[in-house]
């Protein structure tokens, strides 16, 4: 009796078949379909994103709406002031030293006051003042400056409120801050929108407006930056680390009326040190960049002492 096969008979002959069978190459026609299949995929998945976008950005947008409702008009008031201020301070020609007679019986050195310190060529236009203002650095002008009667250490620079902490935090109510989040195109760049109007609560906002509001004077310092370069920051700081001109003017902010305006021009030479001495050429600039700021802020003391005890 002949023995049967094990197993599954049928896999070796339907092997053999198709190896008899000839070879079939996709139609256009399924071709046609598959393509069709992925246009109609993605055009799903980018319909989708936009959608998903759009209402992100809308509800940013609202909040960033209603915070500009309530603290924007106080915002705008107290900004233009600086902003005004540095742009007219930084055009050319100087329009000369001057000093009111009414800081002889006016504590100024004690009264709280907004600083902000940029290049004569960022402070072209509002945009221009405002990037500049987040590098505006807590320097060795105000450490320099003479100091308020009996203040020690780190008393001495309290009264002053720089002016890039109230323009990062009040960033998302200017119009370019909602241009950026109209323009955005994808939910990375949104997520920084969320952060940042996250941070800037209504209690953070008024904080930064009421800084301002309330300090009595302006201490405004303009770099004099060369009109054939850049208005960049890092080309500031060059600028900053070199002998060159600074405009110096003390504002009262209730009337905008100047109180003090002086113009130095700082010339310091470092001499190197022996076995200590910097060699690193980003610690040396800002080593040489501390020494003009410091050279400054005492030229525009003696200056401003000088105006005031002359009869």
């Amino acid at each position: 009796m002949p023995r049967t096969t094990r197993g599954l008979a049928s896999i070796p002959k339907l092997r053999e078949l198709r190896k008899q069978r000839p070879h079939e190459s996709p139609s256009a026609k399924l071709w046609g379909f598959v393509v069709l299949g992925l246009i109609i995929a993605v055009t799903l998945h980018t319909a989708l994103t936009r959608r998903s976008l759009g209402q992100q950005k809308s509800a940013i947008l609202g909040r960033q709406r209603a915070l500009a409702a309530t603290i924007g008009p106080r915002w705008e008031s107290v900004r233009s002031l600086l902003v005004e201020t540095a742009i007219n301070a930084a055009k050319d020609p100087w329009m000369g030293d001057f000093v009111s007679p009414s800081l002889r019986t006016r504590s100024w050195r004690s009264e709280q006051a907004v600083f902000l310190r940029l290049g004569s060529s960022e402070a072209t236009s509002p945009q221009g003042v405002f990037d500049a203002a987040k590098f505006s650095p807590r320097d060795s002008f105000l450490s320099c400056l003479r100091a308020p009667p009996g203040a020690l250490g780190s008393d001495r620079l309290t009264r002053f409120h720089r002016m890039q902490e109230s323009f990062a935090v009040t960033r998302l109510l200017d119009p370019s801050w909602v241009e950026d989040v109209q323009s955005a195109d994808d939910e990375l760049r949104l997520k920084v929108f969320h952060e940042q109007l996250a941070g800037a609560t209504t209690e953070a906002l008024n904080t930064a407006v009421t800084l301002v509001e309330t300090a009595k004077s302006v201490l405004l310092v303009i770099d004099e930056v060369p009109g054939n370069l850049p208005a960049d920051a890092g080309r500031v700081e060059d600028v900053q680390r070199s002998p060159h001109g600074l405009r110096v003017l003390l504002v009262d902010r209730g009337t905008r009326m100047h109180l003090a305006r002086i113009r130095v021009e700082p010339s310091v030479s470092l001499v190197p040190g022996g076995e200590g001495r910097v060699s690193d050429e980003e610690s040396l600039a800002a080593i040489e960049r501390q020494a003009i700021g410091c050279s400054a802020a005492r030229l525009f003391d003696t200056a401003l002492d000088a105006a005031l005890a002359a009869p």
